[in-house]
């Protein structure tokens, strides 16, 4: 027992002694791209058209509410909406990886229990945040590409644009979404 013992604190004195020759652990601090997503925060109100069937678009309506996660680094977005009669609910995470120097987001929502995520850039002016990704179709029972672009038109306006990625990249729209910020009382 005393060797374990005496091995066990040989071990744990070594561990601290490299531990405190390696840089002290310094917290990231939120960039230039974290102040682009900020502009994506607040109440939204939407219009929403799905092209799941060309012919027959799908109409909807709902709200988003989007924050920044205390820290700055997340932009979290929940939808509340009606698409053809259907409540829904709807949840993103986007944020800049600035080990990765790309954008990230992940989607889930209450119509499947698959999330989608994605990654991308955005324009330099933080407009327009262009992510490519993929998520598990259930109904193709496949993994399916798509192109996200998300524009910010001015302060009270935005679009979102969803479109299935096929062979060659060929867009196919699968969602438009009109926002309009709500007005601060």
């Amino acid at each position: 027992m005393r060797i374990l013992t005496t091995f066990c604190f040989a071990f744990l004195t070594s561990s601290l002694a490299v531990a405190q020759e390696e840089a002290p652990y310094v917290p990231e601090k939120p960039g230039a791209h974290h102040e682009h997503m900020k502009k994506m925060a607040g109440t939204w109100d939407f219009t929403m058209k799905s092209y799941g069937n060309p012919s027959q678009p799908m109409e909807g309506k709902g709200v988003q509410v989007a924050r920044m996660m205390d820290g700055g680094f997340w932009l979290i977005d929940n939808h509340k909406f009606n698409l053809a009669g259907i409540s829904l609910h709807g949840h993103g995470v986007t944020g800049f990886d600035q080990a990765k120097n790309r954008y990230v987001g992940t989607w889930c929502d209450s119509m499947s229990s698959t999330m989608m995520t994605s990654t991308g850039s955005c324009s330099e002016d933080g407009k327009v945040l262009t992510m490519i990704g993929e998520w598990y179709n259930p109904a193709q029972k496949k993994i399916v590409r798509y192109l996200r672009v998300m524009t910010l038109k001015d302060e009270k306006n935005k679009t979102f644009q969803l479109y299935a990625l096929g062979e060659k990249d060929q867009k196919h729209l699968l969602l438009l979404i009109n926002y309009t910020r709500r007005q601060l009382k």
